[in-house]
């Protein structure tokens, strides 16, 4: 099973594999087979200055240089990282272990979001008004931060047009913005 892919500027498609293989192919061959291995990566995640960080299934989070999977220091070191975005232009969030957490460039704790264990977060999405949507595996949720202080995040009411029964006990796995014309 194939948990996702990354094509490097030079034309290497990166391919994460769930037995916890990564292949790097270019042109048709496999240029590296097993590049990385005993590492499940989720999703690679490539930040708005060109970091490839690589979320994972029980090992953090990792960075990609020079076809070299790197780990930096962290504080939660052995965590499942399922989703991770850019929040702003130096914080990062990620969905992970029970929890969403704020990051910063460094990769380091920034704040923290403590949801219940039985919750788990599979998308983490930000849409063209900058609000950040969380897809678990118990139905849509909308994060918000606190007006008053910057970095405190906390699960808000969704909009009237997404409180339906579908979306609020279902798993959520993805999602993408429509854009909708009126007549």
């Amino acid at each position: 099973m194939v948990n996702d892919m990354y094509e490097s500027s030079d034309g290497k498609l990166y391919v994460a594999e769930n037995n916890g293989s990564t292949d790097i192919l270019q042109q048709n061959s496999i240029v590296k087979k097993a590049a990385f291995q005993n590492v499940v990566i989720n999703q690679f995640y490539i930040t708005q200055d060109q970091r490839i960080v690589a979320a994972t299934d029980t090992n953090g989070l990792y960075e990609i240089k020079n076809e070299i999977l790197i780990k930096p220091p962290q504080s939660f070191p052995g965590s499942t990282y399922n989703d991770l975005i850019e929040l702003n232009d130096s914080l990062l969030i990620g969905g992970c272990n029970g929890s969403l957490r704020i990051l910063n460039k460094r990769l380091e704790l920034f704040s923290e979001i403590k949801q219940p264990k039985y919750l788990l977060t599979f998308k983490i999405y930000k849409d063209s008004k900058s609000r950040i949507w969380i897809g678990t595996n118990n139905g849509l949720k909308l994060v918000s931060l606190s007006e008053n202080n910057n970095h405190d995040l906390h699960f808000d009411v969704v909009p009237a047009s997404f409180n339906i029964p579908v979306l609020k006990n279902s798993y959520v796995n993805d999602m993408l913005e429509g854009n909708y014309f009126n007549d």
